[in-house]
């Protein structure tokens, strides 16, 4: 017998440059949401990073503490998760160290670049039924 949960991800966005900044840009976070789950099979998600630059503007996201997450729950009940570039889930998403690597990308300074968040709930047990949440910080660097 499976049991369902209700998984929500918050994700907050820090924008930080790392050297003076030539263009304006902008980043605005959509939440990975997993809704009802069975812990009985993969369950996945997605949310989205979106990036708005004034100029053209070579950019990377960083999402700090790695690709492996910890949902919590009710009484601190953990769920493992990952996070992931790729919806093949084969480029795990995070700040260039511990296992996931930042994500690359160009702004024409016209329009927004958009950048999905994949995410995976694996099979597991020992989970109590009840809302989960996180929070990740997105960085993004240009």
């Amino acid at each position: 017998m499976s049991r369902s949960l209700a998984a929500f991800c918050a994700l907050l966005a820090a924008g930080l440059a790392t050297r003076p900044a030539v263009a304006d840009c902008r980043v605005e976070v959509r939440p990975v949401v997993f809704g009802t789950i069975d812990l009985g099979r993969k369950n996945r998600g997605r949310g989205e990073v979106v990036v708005r630059c004034e100029r053209p503007t070579r950019f990377e996201v960083a999402i700090p503490g790695g690709p492996e997450r910890e949902l919590v729950g009710p009484n601190g009940t953990r769920l493992r998760y990952r996070l992931f570039a790729d919806p093949g889930h084969r480029r795990p998403w995070g700040d260039g160290g511990r296992g996931g690597a930042t994500v690359e990308a160009r702004s024409d300074g016209r329009r927004p670049v958009r950048l999905p968040i994949y995410a995976v709930i694996p099979r597991q047990r020992g989970t109590v039924e009840g809302p989960y949440t996180d929070q990740l910080t997105v960085i993004l660097r240009y």
